[in-house]
């Protein structure tokens, strides 16, 4: 899956599961910053691991600062190689 791909579909479910606005989000958009609460935080997590077909550790969603730190974990888990 390329960078892109795997960009664009994340910024679709942080649009649908939290309601950011995908034209305002950067690599940098901080994860807390889009006022979500932790039920809604969990939610994103298993829309992820749906999405892109693989498992999220507790302790690897807990280090999501920011969507770049999601967008890099997606990018190594989904192209393993690189």
């Amino acid at each position: 899956m390329q960078s892109d791909e795997i960009r664009s579909n994340l910024m679709h479910l942080l649009s649908e599961t939290l309601g950011a606005d995908p034209e305002q989000l950067t690599n940098s958009t901080y994860i807390e910053d889009l006022a979500a609460d932790s039920l809604e935080v969990t939610q994103l997590v298993m829309e992820i691991e749906a999405k892109f077909g693989l498992e999220i550790a507790d302790r690897d969603a807990e280090a999501f600062r920011t969507v770049g730190d999601v967008v890099t974990f997606l990018e190594i888990k989904k192209n393993p190689q690189h």
